[in-house]
This record gives structure tokens, C-alpha cells and sequence, in this order.
């Protein structure tokens, strides 16, 4: 179930917009490359979460972006692959659904 943050869209928004920042770096610091099914490389990666992060706090972000930034914060996805972090990948997932769900 989606997480719930009192507040208005504009404070979960900040909140993502948080959490994808201690994710690009998350991913940033990772000592080896990962074998990753939506990004050529790490470095593809960051360069994605930080691209949708601008694009969020700007609110122009895609459809795609949202599906991409969606499809990389599954559960079991290239997030846990890379990173491992559940919680956080998982905390950003829940965001994603609780603001874009109807749209994802």
C-alpha cells in the first residue's frame, strides 16, 4: 500500500524529490558496474533519477519519465540490483504510485 505523507502533493514531491537524490548518489558510489535491464550503465542510471528528480521539482516530468522512474523502483528491479537499499527504493516506489498511480 501507497505510503501516506500529511500534506499536499507539493510536500510529497519534495519528499521524492529527496529521496531521488540520496539515490543518484546511492548509485553514483557503487564500487563495480551492474548488470542493470533498463540502463546501459550506472552511469545511465544516476543521470536518469537526476534528470527526473529536476524535472519533478519543476513538475515536468513525462509520462515516460514517471513509467521509467517507475519501472527502475519495482520491487526486485534494477534499484535492487544496483543498490540494494529496499527501504529507500521501496519508500520511492510508494511515492511514485501515491502520486502518479492513476497515471503510471
Amino acid at each position: 500500500m501507497p505510503s501516506f505523507i500529511p500534506g499536499s502533493d507539493d510536500a510529497r514531491v519534495g519528499r521524492l524529490c529527496e529521496l531521488l537524490a540520496k539515490a543518484e548518489a546511492a548509485i553514483e558510489a557503487q564500487p563495480r558496474e551492474t548488470w542493470l535491464e533498463g540502463f546501459d550503465n550506472n552511469a545511465t542510471f544516476a543521470a536518469c533519477v537526476r534528470d527526473a528528480r529536476h524535472r519533478l521539482a519543476a513538475d515536468r516530468v513525462s509520462w515516460l519519465g514517471r513509467q521509467k522512474l517507475k519501472l527502475a523502483f519495482t520491487p526486485t528491479s534494477d534499484w535492487d540490483d544496483c543498490v540494494g537499499d529496499v527501504a529507500l527504493g521501496n519508500e520511492i516506489y510508494d511515492l511514485l504510485l501515491t502520486l502518479y498511480g492513476h497515471f503510471l
